[in-house]
């Protein structure tokens, strides 16, 4: 596995999850940040898929198969079981 393409792809699930739950969460406590939580919501989509793009490509499979984040768990699982092309 690339090392530098794993990093990033940790950061970006984490970050993306994190931005996942404050987007869900801040509009129900503040009904006054409905907007800001959409953006997070958005970002945090965003970043899911910028993780999933960077774990596929260090695993030895096309970026476009990050594509899979779209179905956010299932897809994240997928890439997670698939097998790396870098190790012998």
């Amino acid at each position: 596995m690339i090392r530098g393409s794993r990093d990033r792809a940790v950061a970006g699930f984490a970050v993306g999850i994190l931005m996942l739950a404050a987007g869900t969460i801040l509009p129900r406590w503040f009904d006054l940040l409905v907007m800001p939580g959409q953006l997070m919501l958005y970002s945090g989509v965003i970043m899911v898929l910028y993780g999933c793009a960077h774990l596929a490509r260090a695993k030895g499979y096309p970026v476009w198969l990050g594509v899979l984040a779209f179905f956010t768990c299932a897809g994240a699982l997928v890439l997670v079981v698939l097998p790396d092309r870098h190790r012998p």
